[in-house]
Parts: structure tokens; sequence; C-alpha cells
């Protein structure tokens, strides 16, 4: 969600592999897909408007070793600031 709004879905739709005892940042392609495009399209324009906006994500990432997978919860919060060419 974005100031309280939800948005839609955010997904990987590629498999990313990282090494055993990484500890590295590694880029990551995202898809996101509307809830309801009227309203996003709506919320969207009036965020591009502001200086600052609230993101907020919630849900999980799932990994894999071997046999063993697990879930893991994300839920964060960012106050990011909106590029001056969107304003």
């Amino acid at each position: 969600s974005v100031d309280g709004n939800f948005i839609g879905t955010l997904t990987c739709p590629d498999r990313v592999k990282i090494p055993a005892r990484s500890d590295s940042t590694y880029s990551m392609n995202f898809s996101l897909g509307f809830a309801n495009l009227l309203t996003s399209a709506s919320t969207l324009y009036s965020l591009a408007r502001k200086k600052q906006v609230n993101v907020v994500m919630q849900g999980y990432v799932k990994g894999r070793s071997g046999l063993f997978s697990k879930k893991v919860e994300v839920n964060e919060s960012r106050l990011l600031d909106v590029p001056r060419n969107f304003r």
C-alpha cells in the first residue's frame, strides 16, 4: 500500500539464485499487478504530486535449499521521496 491505499500485488517473475553464505546485494526485477486499475491510477496520479510517500510492503519471501523450503514474513514500511520529474 502507498499512503494507506492498496495498489496491488508485487511479484518477482524470475527465480533468483543466491550462493550459500552470500553477504552481497542482488538486483531483482519486479512486476506490479494492480488490484483495481481505475482506483490505482487515480491514487498514483495523486501521489505523483506529493514530496514524500509512505510505502508499506506486506507478504512473504520464499527460499529453498535442497529439500528444505521456508517462507519468511515481510512487513516493511519506508518513507520515500518522490523524484522532482514526477511532480
